[in-house]
Parts: C-alpha cells; structure tokens; sequence
C-alpha cells in the first residue's frame, strides 16, 4: 500500500506529505540556525549556549540578508563572528 508520509511537528503544526514538511522548513530560520549551530558546534569543538545563541542568530541574520541561504557565506559569516574569535581567547 501507500506510504503515509503525514506527521506532525513538535509545534503541532500538521503535514500531508514531503512537500509539506519541506515547505515549513523553509519558511522560517530554524533551518539556518540549526545548520550554523553545528557549524559553529563542530569550528570551536563545544556546544553553543546561554548568550552565544544571540551571537549565532546574528551570524544568521548577516548571512541570509539578501534572502537566501547560503553555506559558504553563512561559515564566513560564522568565523568572522565574535562567537569564533571569543572562543578562541577561552582556549589560551
């Protein structure tokens, strides 16, 4: 039979199907903060929290200002970030 590819999000926004859910994830910036929160993760090998995550959606903010995402503006964005370079003075 059919696959149901129906599901409902933790908002508890509902979906039909895959173009549902695609569309919700690009309708908004939780897709873009994910990504640059385990970029930024992964660059200075800790977890982002408490006041970096305003950092972080700054990062986004500057990356996405003409409307569209991209992966190498938003890392340039990231490493130029205060987030990047604080987190390099902790370390010495």
């Amino acid at each position: 039979g059919p696959i149901d590819a129906s599901g409902k999000l933790p908002d508890g926004r509902a979906f039909g199907d895959a173009a549902d859910l695609a569309s919700f994830v690009a309708s908004g910036d939780t897709f873009e903060i994910c990504l640059a929160n385990h970029l930024a993760s992964f660059a200075t090998a800790r977890i982002v929290e408490g006041d970096e995550m305003c950092l972080l959606k700054e990062v986004v903010g500057r990356a996405t200002a003409d409307g569209t995402t991209s992966i190498p503006r938003l890392i340039s964005e990231l490493v130029a970030s205060d987030l990047f370079s604080l987190s390099r003075m902790v370390e010495r």
